[in-house]
């Protein structure tokens, strides 16, 4: 068992420790370490207070999805990926919880966030910009 599978079954996980352990399991991405935990450092900050049905943090998914693609030995953009394969659902559920607003709004309104979203991600993570 890899120190990440050991990491994620601990009932006291931590997301610091559990990319720690991802580096230790998969040391062929040290390299690019810093892009990896700044694409990290974002889905904690964005998820922290999210949890899943089971009761366990939100970041434990993706980051079993990133090992997974790891495993595979994919490039460190699509583990980066992986981290954020499903994050516009859960930033929605945050949204519509927050706003607590009419079924008909939350679907304009969801809409209109899917479009501005990923071009939001991908200026905060990477520091690209839209170029004219």
């Amino acid at each position: 068992m890899t120190k990440i599978e050991q990491s994620l079954q601990n009932e006291n996980i931590n997301s610091q420790n559990l990319i720690e352990d991802f580096f230790v399991s998969y040391p062929e991405y040290i390299e690019h370490k810093d892009f990896i935990c700044n694409a990290w450092n974002f889905l904690i900050d964005k998820t922290d207070e999210i949890y899943r049905t089971s009761n366990k943090p939100y970041f434990i998914h993706p980051m079993r999805v990133a090992c997974i693609l790891a495993e595979n030995h994919l490039d460190y953009e699509s583990v980066v990926a992986g981290f954020f394969h499903n994050i516009l659902d859960c930033l929605m559920i945050q949204i519509t919880r927050l706003l607590k607003v009419g079924q008909k709004f939350k679907i304009l309104l969801c809409n209109q966030i899917l479009q501005i979203i990923p071009l939001y991600i991908v200026q905060k993570i990477f520091g690209y910009t839209k170029t004219t």
